[in-house]
């Protein structure tokens, strides 16, 4: 209980590190011959990168909605959703690359705990309720900056150098849609929404959009595991949104959880994944990270992807949600996605910057995004629809 309690502390640490680091660098089956909506990989088009594509100067979002009391109330949304259909013939990706031109588009500066993320959570809610999930679905779990404040810089430095200038309001809220499955076990699918004052293309419209297209193509599927998809708020200053839902978790909701997944900076031209879990401080697998890797294998073996594996550690992992997760002793699998040169360097990292924008990384490298959400949907719906 001691060890429990000091590792505790110690995650608080490191996460308010991670946060002033974040600040200071802004300154089950095999393969089917016709799996559903696979279809040939989208391709990258070999060609030099063009010069940098600058994206339209955003506008400060203001604050058009009413008492937080008449936002999330039923009767708000009741003429926001129009139909939304997905084509038997629609690959996987398609949908995931509109939502992050719209996010991209429109929702830029997602900042933690502004308006503009509040209407990026409302936008979420209605894009669920267009699907056809019900209203009792969905939950919103909000949070106040008091209630994470340990974790986190003072709001003083939230309001002045990070954000100034952006309508801020001490409230976040996490997006939570439960798909009950023929078992009670469940597997947490999450992404961040929030961004820094960018467009958040990659950094993390393309994980938020991946959630939204799997959630739509379950809606066909039936699955063994109860689904839960968390739509987190407040990561971008220390993974606030992921370890209030973490703290908010049942004994019996704990001892229910068989797998966590983190869809988090997709859009890459190479993609890794991380498997496993924490035991006695150290990389340790099981039955549920042995099967992820047999599905990576079977993708690798099918498709020409680079898909490296990447064992989970005690490192912050760049202030990724599913850290909080896998330091809690829980089986987790992190999606990533880069860009790696010919001489295996980085290069192309455009998050927290003004060109994470979805027309400079379509510039940068045409076809490298389409491409990264075709493979993440697909992987994403095998490791939902396997048994452990």
């Amino acid at each position: 209980m001691h060890e429990v309690t000091l590792l505790k502390k110690i995650i608080r640490i490191l996460l308010v590190l991670s946060a002033l680091l974040a600040f200071a660098s802004c300154a089950d089956g095999g393969l089917g011959e016709a799996e559903a909506g696979a279809g040939t990989p989208p391709p990258i088009i070999e060609e030099s990168p063009p010069e940098t594509l600058s994206p339209p100067e955003p506008e400060l979002y203001e604050n058009s909605y009413p008492a937080l009391s008449d936002v999330w109330n039923f009767s708000y949304f009741e003429n926001n959703t129009d139909p939304f259909y997905l084509s038997d013939e629609a690959p996987h990706g398609d949908v995931s690359m509109g939502h992050i031109e719209f996010i991209s588009d429109n929702l830029y500066d997602r900042v933690p705990f502004s308006y503009r993320e509040l209407e990026t959570a409302v936008w979420i809610v209605e894009e669920l309720l267009a699907m056809g999930y019900a209203w009792d679905d969905i939950k919103i779990q909000e949070f106040n900056w008091q209630d994470v404040a340990q974790l986190t810089v003072p709001w003083t430095m939230i309001e002045g150098q990070l954000f100034e200038g952006h309508e801020l309001r001490q409230i976040s809220q996490n997006i939570i849609l439960t798909i009950p499955g023929q078992s009670t076990q469940t597997i947490i699918v999450g992404a961040h929404y929030d961004s820094w004052v960018a467009p958040g293309a990659d950094d993390n419209a393309s994980g938020t959009a991946l959630l939204l297209e799997s959630a739509l193509r379950m809606l066909r599927q039936e699955q063994y595991y109860t689904l839960v998809y968390v739509f987190f708020g407040a990561h971008e200053i220390g993974m606030l949104g992921a370890y209030y839902h973490l703290e908010s978790l049942s004994e019996e909701q704990r001892d229910n959880l068989v797998l966590m997944i983190n869809a988090d900076v997709l859009l890459g031209t190479h993609f890794f994944y991380r498997t496993g879990f924490i035991e006695n401080y150290a990389h340790a697998e099981n039955n549920v990270s042995q099967k992820i890797h047999e599905i990576a294998d079977e993708l690798r073996a099918a498709y020409d992807i680079d898909l490296t594996f990447r064992t989970v550690g005690l490192d912050v992992a760049m202030g990724r949600d599913a850290w909080l997760f896998k330091n809690e002793g829980f089986t987790v699998l992190d999606l990533v996605g880069v860009n790696v040169d010919e001489y295996g360097e980085f290069f192309g990292i455009f998050i927290h910057t003004e060109l994470d924008c979805i027309h400079h990384h379509n510039e940068f490298i045409p076809g490298m995004a389409a491409r990264a959400m075709w493979f993440f949907s697909m992987f994403l719906e095998r490791a939902l629809l396997a048994v452990y």
